[in-house]
């Protein structure tokens, strides 16, 4: 779902809302079953200028497999970017991405993150799934911690969330490209994994589905 607004923050937040809420309204019917909620807007072109902007460095107007490692969420999915196959990523084929998940009608939706370091479960861990810059502020980061068996349930904080989903429970992660980032109040965790983190993922409905699986290592 796509909402345009040339008018003030308030008043475009406003349509916003009233539009997924008309968007619940038709898909859920008569039925009980809860409607998905669609993505909060990410403008495909500006979006796709905008990573040009940030990553490429030698000003080709590509984003090459050494300038994607600054954006591992794409590099880690670029064979569904480099659809003409020349082993580099542009403007135009980032926006096509993201056109494809409006398409998908990817919603807030549930998602948990499993961490091993060194192979064994990693409880207490402090997980943040960080939007990348290019896709603009209407992506919202998600946290969450892990239990005994490693697992972490995101969610993005209800203060992101538009009151009317907060009243309905709504939880989870929206559809983007994002930075992992795995921080321990007692364990050490390498920086490769939090301050310079390396880890990234595409959340689509054919990327992933309810679980991403994050295995550390503890080798600096």
């Amino acid at each position: 779902m796509t909402v345009k607004c040339s008018s003030s923050k308030s008043s475009c937040l406003g349509k916003y809302v009233a539009a997924v809420l008309s968007a619940m309204v038709l898909e859920t019917g008569c039925s009980n079953r809860p409607a998905a909620i669609p993505v909060v807007d990410v403008d495909p072109s500006a979006a796709s200028r905008r990573a040009i902007e940030i990553y490429d460095r030698d000003a080709d107007g590509q984003l090459s497999s050494n300038e994607l490692q600054a954006v591992p969420g794409i590099l880690k999915r670029v064979s569904l970017y480099d659809t003409d196959g020349n082993g580099q990523v542009s403007a135009s084929e980032i926006a096509s991405r993201i056109g494809i998940w409006e398409k998908q009608r990817m919603g807030v939706r549930g998602l948990s993150v499993r961490v091993t370091l060194d192979q064994r479960p990693l409880a207490g861990a402090q997980i943040e799934l960080i939007p990348e810059e290019f896709l603009g502020p209407n992506c919202k980061p998600a946290r969450g911690v892990t239990n005994e068996r490693g697992v972490a349930r995101m969610n993005i904080a209800a203060q992101d969330l538009p009151p009317q989903f907060v009243e309905r429970k709504i939880r989870g992660v929206q559809g983007g490209v994002y930075r992992i980032k795995v921080t321990h109040a007692r364990r050490k965790i390498p920086s490769r994994y939090n301050d310079e983190s390396t880890l990234g993922e595409e959340i689509a409905t054919d990327t992933v589905h309810d679980a991403i699986n994050v295995d550390l290592t503890s080798n600096t």
